[in-house]
């Protein structure tokens, strides 16, 4: 027995170090292993702390630049928004005094028109009393010219005919004159609203080539009324035989005479309503 347990302890002593060099080699590749492994990680943790880094850097500088270029953005917008305004307000001025401009030139074309207005009723006025004397040298003209006529009734009729169209005469032209000078107050009056409109900023191109349109009428017209006011249609008597060819022709110089004047006063009323008409337009744009 004792000496097997010898023999077992010589062999367990001559295992040991054999045991103990192969756990040596493990655990020196472990450290190595370790040790790279820790390099490794040092290594991955300087990359990673260098590329947050470098992120971090490049995110700031990124928002620098953004910042930059806001607050450049922002300095011109200022800028411009300054420039804008104070091209309001000149605009304002400007449009302020356009308005004035505007509204002393209208006052003066309202007073040009009215006293167009009065100087027409005057020279129409001084027509028919030149109208008034010269009928009544012509009324004494006919009676003497009748005496030839020996019929009474046929002196009467020729009398009575020779009133009547004078009369019908003076009654148009006046009735003319009168229609005119309210077409030539309605224009003007038409012609200040269209400036309003105008200085509102509306476009009045249309609506004032109308109202010019209906001046120029307007005026043919009363030219027209003044030179048929100053006429008289007396009848000339050659004869008893020629009485009714005598009156015909008077009767029909008139009636052409009269006719001209009123298609003159026609077509200035229809140069109203179209005024009217380009105005309502200008209004429901």
């Amino acid at each position: 027995m004792a000496l097997g347990f010898a023999a077992n302890a010589q062999t367990s002593a001559n295992v040991a170090p054999q045991v103990k060099s192969t756990t040596v080699v493990p655990m020196q590749v472990n450290t190595a292993t370790g040790a790279v492994n820790a390099v490794k990680s040092g290594a991955a943790n300087q990359l990673k702390n260098q590329f947050q880094e470098n992120k971090t850097n490049a995110v700031n500088q990124l928002k620098a630049q953004k910042d930059a270029a806001k607050e450049t953005l922002r300095i011109e917008a200022k800028a411009a928004q300054e420039k804008l305004t104070q091209a309001k307000e000149r605009v304002k001025v400007e449009l302020k005094n356009l308005q004035a401009s505007s509204t002393v030139l209208r006052q003066e074309a309202l007073k040009v028109m009215a006293t167009q207005r009065e100087e027409f009723k005057v020279r129409v006025e001084a027509l028919k009393q030149d109208f008034t004397a010269k009928r009544v040298e012509q009324k004494t003209e006919l009676k003497a010219q009748l005496q030839v006529v020996k019929d009474e009734k046929k002196k009467e009729i020729v009398e009575r005919v020779d009133n009547n169209l004078n009369e019908l005469n003076k009654r148009m032209v006046e009735k003319w004159s009168k229609a005119l000078v309210d077409m030539d107050g309605w224009l003007a009056r038409m012609a200040n609203k269209v400036g309003e409109q105008a200085a509102a900023g509306k476009d009045v191109t249309s609506v004032n080539a109308a109202i010019e349109s209906a001046k120029i009428a307007i005026a043919s017209a009363k030219a027209a009324v003044e030179t048929q006011t100053a006429k008289t249609y007396p009848i000339v008597v050659s004869s008893e035989e020629s009485l009714k060819s005598d009156v015909a022709a008077v009767r029909t110089m008139l009636n052409e005479d009269l006719k001209s004047v009123r298609d003159l006063a026609q077509s200035a009323h229809k140069s109203i309503v179209n005024v009217l008409t380009e105005f309502n337009k200008l209004l429901n744009k």
